[in-house]
């Protein structure tokens, strides 16, 4: 026999409170019984005195109680609340993040690369918010297939409404939220149906694409991939990386030894080598069955790059050969080359010259490296937006350090740089861009006083550039532009007892 809606109703809450029916009890000043009875459904008529104090035990206010002592008398469909989700690791902050624009704005859309958890954090977020929206909240998921009509009935069928006036009728006392999924598959049905819920019925909506929706009133959040270890991590550090826990969490249910701290820096390779793409890093521990951790990164390594890649991955027979890319490397450029498809090709000539960056950069800085390119700075603004947008390009959160420091709040996530520079290699433009990234590396390290004399901030933003001073220092050759141009880079790494 099915459980009663007020009886799930209260589990869920009494379990989103991490109360037990004991703690609970003690709260309401109720015997653990009457608790007891009403979860479980043989107690189905609660009086209005023992709502009350249940209300009071698990602390709702505003909406989410109206809801609550409706649902005891039966007058609201509850519709079924979403299920925790598990092992979402390295995602707290953007759920956070997500949960306050959502109380503001009536629609949210988290952007991002294929695999990159999307979904999944979507749905994180719509649990979390379960007490905030005492309508309900109801999810559906766009497919090629999906028209307006069919995604507006799913809508209204999971919420337990006939019609949206009868959605609008509940948003107005009791506020819901609609979780639309995989936009981009049929965009044009679900922007309409979008439209529908937001003007007829005044819910709110958390959507997600691979790019933004750009409707009017729209907050997006992009999302990229999750941490990775740096180079020369230590085994603590390596084991602490959300991208790291994400592929062991998902090892430990094929494999029954555990990862050993001999094994630490393979792993590091691993996941950085593999782009943090959750996608990718559970697609590679599936194989861990039958693969070491050193054979993952050998195939992962040879795998061919670029668009090469991901033709070699459907042959025209049924046959597989061997030379085909493991899933999991492939699945990575697949996900970061159907965002690329996005851009024009003047930002997509932009993004392979970034990609000559080694770490953070700034606006000044990007500027600077495209000067060599006919493009204008507003040009330059408007393709790097338009990449933060697609979650292509992290933007940092500012930092302390001074001002020149805080600027530096651009990077590229590593997956998406080893695609540009293969496809600035193919354009030709790869030497140019290194060249010109030595160039504007010099002459800022030309420009600053002598270690002695430098200041606090001036160390600090030299720090954040050392990656890109060892770059820029190792690809200088002879024929390098600026006849001390490799001198300089040089003795600013000497200063710190460092090599190109």
């Amino acid at each position: 026999m099915p459980r009663p809606p007020f009886a799930t109703l209260l589990l869920e809450l009494r379990k989103a409170a991490g109360l037990t029916q004991d703690d609970l009890a003690s709260r309401a000043g109720l015997g653990v019984r009457t608790v007891r009875d009403l979860e479980s459904g043989r107690a189905t008529r609660p009086q209005r005195s023992t709502v009350e104090l249940l209300a009071n035990g698990l602390r709702l206010a505003g909406g989410a109680r109206e809801r609550f002592v409706l649902a005891a008398r039966g007058r609201v469909v509850t519709p079924v609340p979403f299920p925790p989700v598990v092992d979402l690791v390295g995602r707290d902050e953007d759920a956070a993040g997500i949960a306050e624009l959502l109380r503001v704005a009536d629609l949210v859309t988290i952007v991002g690369i294929d695999g990159v958890g999307k979904s999944t954090l979507a749905k994180r977020v719509a649990h979390d918010l379960l007490a905030e929206f005492p309508g309900g909240i109801g999810a559906v998921r766009v497919t090629d297939a999906s028209t307006e009509s069919e995604l507006l009935a799913s809508v209204l069928s999971v919420l337990g409404v006939a019609h949206l006036d009868e959605l609008a009728a509940r948003q107005r006392s009791l506020p819901t939220l609609v979780v639309v999924s995989g936009v981009e598959h049929s965009c044009a049905a679900a922007l309409a149906a979008i439209g529908w819920l937001r003007a007829r019925a005044g819910v709110r909506i958390l959507a997600t694409a691979r790019h933004p929706l750009d409707l009017p009133g729209e907050h997006q959040w992009p999302l990229g991939p999750l941490e990775v270890p740096p180079a020369g991590a230590s085994a603590d550090e390596i084991f602490a990386s959300p991208a790291t826990r994400v592929f062991l969490n998902r090892l430990r249910r094929v494999r029954p030894h555990p990862v050993g701290p001999g094994e630490a820096q393979t792993l590091a390779a691993l996941v950085r080598e593999l782009g943090g793409l959750p996608l990718a890093l559970e697609l590679a521990a599936e194989r861990g069955r039958v693969l070491d951790l050193s054979e993952m990164l050998a195939r992962a390594r040879a795998a061919e790059p670029g668009r090469r890649a991901l033709s070699a991955a459907a042959p025209s027979s049924s046959a597989v050969t061997a030379a085909a890319p493991p899933p999991a490397a492939l699945s990575v450029r697949a996900a970061v080359y159907a965002s690329w498809d996005l851009l024009r090709a003047q930002e997509q000539a932009c993004l392979c010259w970034l990609s000559a960056f080694q770490w953070r950069w700034s606006m000044d800085l990007a500027e600077a490296l495209l000067a060599a390119v006919p493009v204008t700075s507003d040009e330059v603004i408007a393709s790097v937006d338009r990449m933060v947008g697609l979650g292509l390009i992290r933007m940092h959160p500012p930092t302390g350090g001074g001002e020149a420091v805080r600027a530096l709040r651009f990077s590229l996530f590593d997956a998406v740089r080893d695609v540009a520079r293969w496809e600035a290699q193919e354009w030709g433009i790869l030497a140019a861009a290194r060249d010109q990234h030595a160039v504007v590396i010099a002459r800022l390290c030309a420009g600053l006083a002598p270690a002695p004399a430098r200041t606090d901030e001036q160390d600090a933003w030299v720090g954040h550039l050392l990656a890109d001073i060892q770059a820029a220092a190792a690809y200088v050759g002879a024929d390098a532009p600026g006849p001390d141009l490799r001198a300089e880079l040089v003795r600013w790494l000497g200063e710190r007892g460092l090599r190109p």
